[in-house]
């Protein structure tokens, strides 16, 4: 299907190359929207400091991990 949108030939390492940045732009599609749109409307502010804490510290742990 993609061959005939595009008109061009791609390889196998073409079209798994389009595969994985389709996957990619819609995994940050799905966090911004869980993030930006879901989250604020889930959480009270009460409950607020303790999804910052553990985001934080989880955000420091991948980043060095």
């Amino acid at each position: 299907m993609l061959k005939r949108i595009l008109n061009i030939d791609l390889g196998e390492i073409g079209r798994q190359t389009l595969k994985g940045s389709s996957y990619s732009y819609i995994g940050v599609l799905i966090g911004f929207l869980s993030t930006a749109v879901l989250f604020p409307k889930t959480v009270n502010s009460s409950s607020n400091w303790s999804y910052n804490l553990t985001y934080n510290l989880f955000s420091v742990y991948f980043y060095f991990g």
